[in-house]
């Protein structure tokens, strides 16, 4: 993953995928809770995300950085201090980044039909 910010004076740090050409990868990812029939029913769309180690970093809590990724963007974003003792989990712009694993929708978005106007 690459870094968009560094997390430098207690700011949150940041990361998305790219390919060669620039293009987002993790852009237009399915949301955790696509689809989620209720309570303790099973999410097909669960992104996965671990450190450098192999350590899972586990969505929601604040062990794991308290992340989040914004679908539209692509930008994984941690807002709490990820070199955690109580994990052993440790993510960070130099060396560590982390792991991912998600759905992504691929196909058109939005309008994809072309409307023909004429004034009659």
């Amino acid at each position: 993953m690459s870094v968009t910010s560094a997390g430098t004076n207690n700011e949150p740090i940041s990361f998305f995928v790219t390919r060669p050409d620039n293009i987002i990868l993790t852009r237009n990812a399915i949301n955790y809770y696509y689809g989620a029939k209720g309570q303790g029913q099973t999410n097909t769309y669960a992104i996965g995300l671990t450190d450098i180690n192999g350590v899972s970093l586990q969505f929601g809590t604040v062990d794991a950085g308290s992340w989040l990724l914004d679908c539209d963007s692509g930008i994984l974003t941690f807002y709490d201090d990820i070199n955690s003792t109580n994990t052993g989990a440790t993510v960070d712009a130099d060396l560590n980044p982390p792991r991912i694993s998600f759905w992504r929708y691929e196909g058109l978005i939005g309008n994809n039909t072309v409307m023909n106007v004429q004034d009659f």
